[in-house]
């Protein structure tokens, strides 16, 4: 039997956990978004808690609310059909703010937070025409680059600040064509609730 070994939380995440829970297709998904926030998103939390302690329960469990609301509402806001990998980059950002809220970064980390992690997105729809490991990959590359993000934040390194609607932001790049009216309703309409389940037989036979 094989003794227990500890990674890096950025390795431990991404690496391995994201990677595991989106190839095995056991991750949630937000159909209208067309985003799997779960995959990117709680095994980056949970590393972080386990790295960190002293995190309680209520935290964690409002850090996943909040971060589901954020990867989902970014899918929300796009109008262009997909070119890059939109589940893991909307995802990671997802993390970056939960990671934030578990790490105590106020306002201004935070978006620096955010805007490190923006220059850290990639992701492409390739490896899903291809069908290659490469896609599940891209959810571990997600929460690893959110990790990295919440931990230079921290420390200050600055990011920069506009990160989602400026001129060369998230949507203009990314998405290509977005209505920010979605990011109104952040608070206040509950995405986590709009999460469902999609079998892989059930998926196939679509």
């Amino acid at each position: 039997m094989l003794g227990e070994r500890r990674a890096p939380a950025v390795d431990a995440c991404g690496n391995a956990q994201s990677y595991q829970i989106h190839s095995q297709e056991f991750d949630c998904v937000n159909e209208k978004a067309v985003v799997h926030p779960i995959a990117a998103v709680l095994p980056a939390l949970l590393g972080w808690a386990e790295r960190e302690g002293g995190i309680w329960g209520a935290l964690l469990n409002r850090a996943t609310v909040v971060v589901v609301d954020v990867s989902a509402t970014l899918g929300l806001c796009s109008r262009a059909a997909m070119r890059f990998f939109r589940p893991a980059n909307a995802s990671g950002f997802g993390a970056t703010v939960g990671l934030a809220m578990l790490a105590g970064l106020d306002a201004e980390r935070l978006a620096d937070a955010m805007g490190i992690y923006y220059g850290q997105c990639s992701g492409t729809m390739q490896a899903h025409a291809e069908g290659t490991p490469q896609l599940a990959m891209q959810m571990g590359f997600a929460a690893r680059s959110a990790v990295t993000a919440v931990e230079l934040a921290r420390r200050s390194m600055p990011g920069p600040r506009a990160a989602i609607t400026g001129e060369f932001g998230y949507f203009a790049l990314f998405e290509g064509a977005a209505d920010p009216a979605p990011l109104d309703e952040l608070g206040q309409a509950w995405r986590i609730a709009e999460l469902s389940y999609l079998l892989p037989a059930v998926e196939a036979a679509r």
